[in-house]
């Protein structure tokens, strides 16, 4: 949206409310840009977040959740080279606000 019209003023809740990663580099685009200033405004304002990738970093993925802590809906791809600790990180802390959880696994 931005690169479509460069000079309006977007407001961030547009940008980050709901997120539809499908290409792996999305997903550490994303990280870095939770990670920049102001990324923990942009990190509370997402509250859909899907992930249909079967070959994304595990690790990357499970830094990027643990920023967003107020989803209510996540769609999860876990593919075969995700390691039971890191879903186990990811669930480890409660998401208090999650009313939707669905995880696809790939055998």
């Amino acid at each position: 949206l931005m690169r479509a019209i460069p000079r309006a003023s977007i407001p961030l809740k547009f940008l980050f409310e709901h997120i539809r990663l499908r290409q792996p580099q999305q997903i550490i685009q994303l990280d870095r840009r939770l990670r920049q200033r102001g990324g923990k405004h942009a990190a509370d304002l997402v509250k859909d977040l899907r992930v249909e990738l079967w070959d994304a970093d595990a690790e990357v993925v499970a830094n990027v959740l643990a920023r967003l802590e107020n989803l209510t809906t996540l769609v999860l791809y876990v593919g075969p080279y995700v390691a039971p600790e890191t879903l186990e990180a990811i669930f480890k802390k409660p998401r208090e606000k999650l009313e939707t959880l669905t995880l696809r696994f790939r055998p």
